[in-house]
């Protein structure tokens, strides 16, 4: 959807009124695919989504004293899904052994999978790590949404899930669409690759599993370079699992 926030309504109105080319002509504005008229429709004719550096420089060139929250978006406005990529990955960062093999993944007791699958709205993941997931018995908490995404599989859905040829688009679609709960990137690193290069990842959360595999399927195969923040750690002694979960900062706006 470009670079830009959702910003109030009422300060967006008063700033393109006065046709200030840093904000009106925007570049970030003027390509991005909400328009004016479909933002008041979704929503309620409260926020519009366009480029938050421009509308700070229109605002003071007006002598408006703008403050950061009051750009922000109602609580009306609809949220929508993020894309996190969840796995299990050995301490030098494979996340299978190099036949496929996840037998050196440990259990812990203390870890909660019904209310780790209870947390999604849904599941997206590569048929091979699909293979693994029926492999393994499937969900182990509440049954979701599953996408398969497979260039080799028939399109349509079969067995409670739906098979995807294009990855990119469909999971742009889904993050387009309203949810409170956040997407599951199943694996593999392949696909995250794939979402990653189109900008689709919010978060990655990795369990790093107290082993050294020396080969294997990497965590993030030849992945774009992506500047991570620390959201939060647990550490399970019992098993010596280290969970991490990171945020993927977002680019700045030029």
């Amino acid at each position: 959807m470009g670079t830009g926030i959702l910003v109030n309504l009422e300060l967006h109105d008063a700033l393109s009124g006065s046709r200030h080319s840093a904000y009106a002509n925007s570049a970030a504005y003027a390509k991005d695919a909400w328009t004016d008229k479909t933002c008041r429709s979704r929503y309620d004719g409260r926020a519009v989504y366009c480029d938050i550096r421009a509308m700070r420089t229109a605002a003071r060139s007006l002598g408006i004293l703008v403050d950061d929250r009051l750009c922000l978006a109602s609580s009306r406005e609809p949220v929508m899904p993020k894309l996190r990529y969840s796995v299990a990955a050995s301490l030098d960062g494979f996340i299978a052994g190099p036949n496929g093999e996840f037998d050196w993944i440990v259990s812990d007791p203390d870890i909660d999978f019904a209310a780790m699958y209870a947390s999604y709205g849904g599941l997206v993941m590569g048929r091979r790590s699909y293979e693994v997931f029926v492999a393994t018995g499937g969900a182990v908490g509440p049954a979701l949404p599953t996408y398969v995404y497979s260039r080799s599989l028939p399109a349509g859905a079969r067995d409670g899930v739906m098979f995807v040829q294009d990855a990119v688009a469909h999971l742009r679609a889904l993050k387009e669409a309203p949810g409170d709960k956040p997407l599951w990137l199943w694996g593999g690193g392949n696909l995250f690759r794939h979402c990653a290069q189109a900008g689709l990842v919010d978060g990655v959360d990795v369990a790093v599993i107290p082993v050294l595999l020396g080969e294997g399927l990497p965590l993030a195969p030849a992945c774009p370079r992506l500047s991570l923040q620390l959201r939060s750690h647990r550490l399970y002694p019992k098993s010596g699992i280290m969970f991490l979960e990171y945020d993927v900062r977002l680019r700045p706006v030029p």
